[in-house]
């Protein structure tokens, strides 16, 4: 092809909905994460589904899927919805695992937001991103995070 083309193909194209099917052998599964979660947990409630050894905890679904529940009825309550951005400072523990979870529930975006950051990486990784709401842990290592 010429490298006036006058028509895009599908390939040229700047991505415009949330899931782009390319060419693939296995077919996507039609359901958003929360979705896919709510069926899982559904199929397999009493099976462990989570484990944080350092927090001494050990989750069944049906366990899981409440925390992760009345996380995201909070985030509701705090006027967090559809496409809002949520922030994540925090080292991986199960704050983060609900975190990530709540926001799918709710048709929101969790960004990460590295735990080492220090207050004006901080702010600034806030304001470009936009976050409307921030889950921080109270420390990491040295740093105090309250």
């Amino acid at each position: 092809m010429s490298a006036n083309k006058t028509s895009k193909q599908p390939n040229d194209l700047p991505l415009s909905q949330s899931r782009y099917l390319g060419h693939s052998n296995t077919p996507l599964i039609d359901k958003t994460i929360g979705q896919y979660l709510q069926d899982i947990c559904n199929r397999y409630p009493d099976n462990t589904a989570v484990v944080m050894r350092h927090q001494q905890l050990r989750w069944s679904y049906a366990r899981y899927l409440e925390e992760i529940d009345k996380l995201a009825t909070g985030l509701l309550a705090l006027g967090i919805g559809p496409g809002d951005r949520v922030g994540i400072w925090s080292p991986n523990n199960i704050e983060w695992c609900l975190t990530q979870f709540a926001t799918a529930r709710i048709g929101a975006i969790m960004v990460c937001i590295n735990p080492a950051y220090r207050p004006e990486e901080l702010e600034y990784a806030l304001t470009n991103v936009g976050c409307k709401a921030l889950i921080t842990h109270d420390k990491f290592k040295s740093s105090d995070y309250l």
